[in-house]
Parts: C-alpha cells; sequence; structure tokens
C-alpha cells in the first residue's frame, strides 16, 4: 500500500459514485444520464415536523440527510442536516456527506440498473425503463433502503480493496465504521442484520447481486426476505 499527499488520494476519494458501484458488484446504469447530486441549504423534511427543532433527530437519510427522487432522477443533499450530524456525533462532515451520495446512487442503481447479459445496452428501450419505474415505485420502502444500505456496504468494502493508498483505505474504512453507527440511530428499515459488519467481502458481494438478481426479475421482496438472503 502506497503513501501519498492529498493530490494522490483523493482521486480514489472522488471517483464517481456509480463507477464505484460498478466495480463493486458490477451494476450498469441503463440511462445515458445520472443522477448529479446537488446540495440543499433548505432545512430538511425532518425539522418541519419537529417544527424547527434539532434536537435528538433520527438519522435517516431521507429525513435528514439526502433523498434520490426517482421520478426526476435527482439526488438531494440536505446540508443542514449533514452538518448537524457530523458535529452531533463527531464524525467528519466530508466523509459524511460522501456516504450520503453513495447510499443515494445506489438507490438509482438499484432502480435503473442491470446486468451484463441482462438485457441489450443498445438500443434504449423506453418500455424497459417503465418496467424498471413501475417495479421500483411500488417496492416497499422498507426493501429499497435494505438494498441501498447493503449496496452501500459492498462499494464501501470494495474501495478499502481497491486502495492504492492507505490515506484512501482508511478513510474508506471510516465511512464503513460511521454507516454502522448511523443504522444505530436511524429507523429500523435502514438497519441490516449485526452479521452484514462481519461478513467477508466476497461473500457480501454474493448476495448483494442475488439479492439484485431477485428484485430485477420483478419478485415482490420484503425486509424480511432481505434479512433472509443476508443470514
Amino acid at each position: 500500500m502506497k503513501t501519498a499527499d492529498f493530490h494522490d488520494f483523493m482521486p480514489e476519494i472522488y471517483e464517481s459514485c456509480n463507477h464505484m458501484i460498478w466495480h463493486a458488484i458490477g451494476r450498469h446504469q441503463y440511462t445515458h444520464d445520472f443522477p448529479i447530486a446537488k446540495a440543499s441549504d433548505e432545512d430538511p423534511p425532518i425539522i418541519e415536523e419537529t417544527n424547527g427543532i434539532w434536537d435528538d433527530l433520527p438519522l435517516d437519510f431521507e429525513m435528514l440527510l439526502g433523498v434520490y427522487l426517482p421520478d426526476s432522477r435527482q439526488v438531494i443533499k440536505y446540508t443542514k442536516g449533514i452538518l448537524w450530524a457530523a458535529d452531533t456525533y463527531d464524525w467528519h462532515p466530508k466523509r459524511l456527506e460522501r456516504l450520503v451520495e453513495i447510499h443515494e446512487q445506489a438507490h438509482f442503481l438499484h432502480h435503473l440498473g442491470y446486468f451484463e447479459g441482462q438485457v441489450p445496452e443498445y438500443p434504449r428501450s423506453d418500455e424497459f425503463i417503465d418496467n424498471k419505474d413501475d417495479h421500483y415505485n411500488s417496492m416497499p420502502d422498507e426493501t429499497k433502503e435494505q438494498i441501498a444500505q447493503l449496496m452501500t456496504v459492498v462499494t464501501l468494502k470494495s474501495k478499502q480493496k481497491r486502495a492504492k493508498y492507505d490515506k484512501s483505505r482508511e478513510v474508506f474504512a471510516d465511512m464503513e465504521s460511521i454507516l454502522y453507527e448511523l443504522m444505530r440511530y436511524q429507523s429500523r428499515m435502514y438497519c441490516l442484520p449485526e452479521s452484514v459488519r462481519e461478513t467477508d467481502f466476497d461473500r457480501l458481494q454474493e448476495k448483494a447481486i442475488t439479492l439484485l438478481r431477485i428484485v430485477d426479475k420483478g419478485a415482490n421482496v420484503d425486509a424480511e426476505d432481505v434479512a433472509g438472503i443476508l443470514v
């Protein structure tokens, strides 16, 4: 493993999220365009529910940290929520922000992604996209969050294996630790089984691919099904 200065390892950390996920599980995007994460300076949705009170908030992605909007193919990062969580729990804010980006892009590649051999890449099919839209939008939120969390864990583990520099590996290991800590303060639908943390990369990668192949076939999968696959 190499040591490096800031300009050496930063490109590894800020590699395209879609490219990172592709390296981790071989998931391609079907559409030409992909969401560019946009930062919002507005209060995150949870603050409307708490009447403006920033105290003891659940760390749910969609309500505090960031959200993927499937209809418009957008990723929104809630800057205030990210900074509040980082300050409250003593996390590196840029690492938390990067973690949010990976999680939300994972939603996109679940929604509009495919594996080699599943569909022809060209020509693009509106019918295929319509079917993907219908299936993703009809899936329970809990299932979508479990899949995104699993894809995020596998991606972070993949980056640690592929890292050229010690600093890059350290950053992604810290982001993985932050993700597990996040789950302690998130709603149940975001929480993966405890066994995931100790599962080796190859086995976890295989499970993530298996799960995505099942849902790609249109199967109705709930959170219990996901847990069963991960055990």
